[in-house]
């Protein structure tokens, strides 16, 4: 071939083919006679990275020169102009922010114009959590400045309340170095606390420590559980878009402990005991807690950060004198912020809290004091967004009144025993009645004042098979508090039964002695019935008391009229017939079986049923002396009959009962 046929071919290739080999490579781009081939992909993570572009040039023009920029959004970030290089170096930075951006590579060759040779966005470094966004990672350092950890399982540094040194958490005990965020060497002890938010030191101003507030919105998108990754345990939320991981603490002794079994993260809040709210997560034998506490500020806690949005904030309120004890409106006007909707709370000093919810649209809220609970002044202190806005409102104590205060044992349910009932009020009286009630029963009432404000009442022991209620009054209102006494652990009957059998004397429904001789009653009528000796045996004598005497013949007497006969002896409407049930119980005691009565014994008393007889349905002549019948409250259903107790020295019957116009004796009960 000779030289000109040589110099013709290499034109050609230059020219008509100049990268043909790599048409058809979609990571790189061909301008004219230089290739651009670049490393970055179309999406790239929110941390901060470096990226290359190689630079192939046509062999025909290997000095030629070109331009070149990178820009985030419609920002350059680096230029450089009319260069004759191989490679391209660049780096994005993190993406602290809510919204991803976009990353353009231009180039130019000669006076060209620019054309983008890659785009691709950057993802966003911040999740919307409530009414702000959080950062991915834990505080943290490079060795140059705070940032914000790109690794999601990377414990962070540890930090006092608001400190502008952290320490790390690696080793069993603190190291000697703080990290300000430079390395440097210092005493645990000298390590300050509420100097400057370390949040904003790493972002500039863009990111800051949470609220309290904002930490609730937090805890209230948690995972059901935590993961182990890596050898890390940590704790996701909002789906799993953000991980806490458990970084442990360090003690005052510089004592490092708790990786991967608890943490705390600080909140920007202090209490007005000086106190920083802080999120502490742990577990403990397979149990998981989560909860906001108030830490001491000289803690050790790991810190997650969220963006410095402008916060809620107190404007001013009304009235700002004195509210009575009677309560009433208070008006409070905010700024919102950047803030769509937050709370507003009055939280006083004994803890009542009254809550509202403002709004950009409507910053002002009204809220309303209840009633004043005690003679002490109370102050309500104003919450804009979960955070004390220093400004607070007085509410004036009670007059002419009487409280509940305290009272003891403060156990809901107390055993059987006999226990001194101690109850306390507040009072500015004289005379406050402080009265004890089981039911509508009064057991006692002692008189108390402002200077004698406690009464003790001694309760006895619980000999009754069912759980006793002791109710608390004062000044005759309930106060809805209670203690509960356990029934007695003896086995004792139902119910109380009266020691002898119903009958009149003196004009009065009284009980007769265990063995004395009942009078009759037809079943459910008060009339009491005698009998004596007439002809050649005991029999109905032809008049009753009611309870005053008077003549009546037997088929007069009506039966079934609803009067219970128990319930006239005094006091009255104490005593009643006992039921089927209550006659069942009895009949699971321990029995002795005479020939002249029926014992019935339970662990503290014993029961007598002495033989009576019965009066006939339609003559009233007295039957059966070898025998007791005793009525029942319960009727038969269809059908003219009610249960009866019935026994004789062969043993009981249980299942007895008796036609309504039988004569028989009454033995009544009592609830115990």
């Amino acid at each position: 071939m000779n030289i000109k046929k040589a110099i013709r071919s290499f034109l050609y290739l230059c020219i008509i083919l100049p990268f043909s080999a790599c048409s058809d490579d979609d990571t790189a781009y061909v301008d004219n006679t230089i290739k651009y081939d670049s490393e970055m992909s179309s999406h790239i993570d929110w941390i901060q990275n470096d990226y290359s572009i190689n630079i192939t040039k046509n062999i025909c023009t290997p000095n030629e020169l070109f331009s070149y920029r990178v820009k985030i959004d419609d920002n350059i970030i680096k230029e450089e102009i009319d260069i004759n290089k191989d490679i391209i170096e660049y780096t994005v930075g993190e993406n602290i922010t809510p919204e991803r951006r976009y990353i353009t590579i231009e180039v130019k060759e000669g006076n060209s114009e620019w054309k983008i040779i890659k785009r691709g966005w950057q993802k966003a470094g911040l999740e919307k959590i409530g009414n702000n966004y959080w950062t991915k990672g834990n505080l943290t350092t490079n060795g140059e400045k705070f940032i914000i950890s790109p690794n999601k399982t990377d414990y962070g540094l540890l930090f006092k309340h608001k400190s502008s040194m952290g320490i790390k958490t690696e080793g069993e005990t603190y190291s000697g170095n703080i990290y300000n965020p430079k390395e440097q060497a210092t005493e645990l002890s000298s390590i300050a606390i509420d100097e400057k938010d370390p949040c904003i030191m790493a972002s500039d101003g863009y990111l800051r420590m949470p609220t309290q507030g904002e930490m609730k919105s937090l805890i209230e998108n948690m995972n059901d559980f935590p993961v182990e990754n890596d050898g890390v345990l940590y704790w996701s939320a909002y789906e799993g878009k953000i991980s806490l991981p458990f970084a442990g603490t360090c003690s005052d002794k510089g004592i490092l402990s708790g990786k991967n079994e608890f943490v705390s993260y600080w909140t920007s809040s202090v209490s007005k005991e000086g106190k920083a709210a802080a999120f502490k997560m742990s577990i403990n034998k397979e149990e998981l807690e989560c909860e906001l506490e108030e830490q001491d500020r000289e803690s050790f806690n790991a810190i997650r950060c969220v963006r410095n949005l402008e916060l809620p904030s107190y404007v001013s309120h009304t009235p700002t004198e004195l509210i009575s004890e009677e309560g009433g409106e208070i008006s409070i006007t905010t700024k919102s912020g950047s803030i769509d909707t937050y709370s507003v709370e009055l939280i006083a000093n004994d803890e009542t809290t009254v809550s509202g919810t403002a709004t950009t649209s409507e910053p002002t809220i009204t809220l309303t004091i209840p009633k004043a609970k005690s003679y002490n002044i109370r102050t309500f202190t104003i919450y804009i967004n979960g955070e004390n806005s220093g400004k607070s409102v007085k509410q004036s104590g009670l007059t002419n009144f009487a409280i509940y205060k305290s009272h003891s044992p403060i156990e809901e349910t107390v055993s059987d025993k006999e226990f001194t009932l101690k109850v306390e009020i507040e009072t500015d009286l004289t005379n406050i009645p402080i009265e004890i009630k089981e039911g509508s029963k009064s057991i006692e009432t002692i008189l108390v004042s402002k200077d004698n404000p406690t009464a003790e009442f001694k309760i006895p022991s619980n000999l009754t098979p069912k759980n006793k209620i002791y109710e608390i009054w004062v000044n005759g209102k309930n106060t809805e508090k209670t203690v509960t006494q356990e029934r007695t652990s003896l086995n004792v009957f139902d119910v109380e039964w009266s020691e002898g059998y119903l009958m009149v004397k003196e004009g009065k429904y009284v009980f007769g002695e265990k063995d004395e001789e009942p009078m009759f009653f037809k079943f459910k009528n008060s009339y009491a019935m005698p009998i004596g000796e007439i002809y050649y045996g005991k029999d109905y004598l032809g008049y009753v008391f009611t309870p005053e005497k008077k003549e009546m013949k037997y088929d007069e007497i009506i039966a079934n009229e609803g009067t219970d006969p128990c319930s006239l002896v005094e006091p009255m409407n104490t005593w009643r017939m006992p039921t089927s049930k209550e006659r069942d119980n009895l009949y699971t005691f321990k029995t002795d079986i005479t020939d002249s009565y029926i014992q019935f014994k339970d662990d503290i008393k014993d029961i007598f049923f002495y033989y009576t007889g019965y009066l006939y349905q339609t003559s009233g002549s007295h039957l059966g002396e070898d025998q007791f019948k005793v009525w029942t409250s319960t009727e038969k259903e269809d059908d003219e009959r009610a249960y009866i107790m019935q026994g004789d020295k062969s043993g009981l019957r249980e299942y007895g009962t008796a036609l309504y116009n039988q004569g028989i004796a009454v033995r009544c009960v009592k609830d115990k």
